[in-house]
């Protein structure tokens, strides 16, 4: 009996693994080419003092069954979205601002405090200088590791996105 529990045990322990490797699809030769990778730090003028990264792929010869969803980057996700032909931007943003905290004896006072962000984990750990491309292909999530992500320095503020003071 306890034989057969343990081999039943086994099967089950065995079938979850590979599940849930077969759903992490890390391709190193994806069907679109990426030809460009950067990131571009930004700082926007007071009252507002946010700051963030801005992450540019330039991808080539990407089928229309391919959607492409996000990126991880250094601790962070965001949402990859158009913006010419063959480019595709993730805005990070980052507040400099720091929230108003309520401190009470009464716990009912500060649970409309802000929630503390919580970094975002990457699927697979990444190098300091790699992000990972999120990407749908017959409705399965795939992952592709930009590596080499060059750092095209700061935009200040008259450069910076969200600027309204344009």
């Amino acid at each position: 009996m306890k034989k057969t529990c343990t081999i039943f045990l086994l099967i089950i322990t065995l079938s979850t693994i590979t599940s849930c490797a077969q759903n992490r699809q890390i391709v190193k030769k994806p069907s679109f080419t990426v030809t460009d990778s950067y990131y571009t730090s930004w700082i926007t003028n007071q009252p507002n003092n946010t700051s963030g990264m801005d992450i540019s792929v330039i991808i080539e010869n990407k089928p229309d069954a391919i959607t492409l969803k996000s990126v991880f980057f250094k601790g962070q996700s965001a949402a990859l979205n158009k913006e010419k032909e063959t480019l595709y931007t993730a805005h990070f943003i980052s507040a400099r601002k720091k929230p108003d905290y309520v401190l009470s004896s009464d716990s009912k006072d500060e649970a409309n405090n802000p929630k503390p962000r919580i970094p975002e984990k990457s699927p697979i750990p990444l190098a300091p200088d790699e992000a990972l491309l999120v990407y749908l292909k017959d409705g399965k999530e795939n992952y592709h590791v930009l590596k080499n992500l060059k750092d095209k320095g700061t935009k200040y503020p008259a450069e910076a996105p969200f600027n309204t003071n344009n």
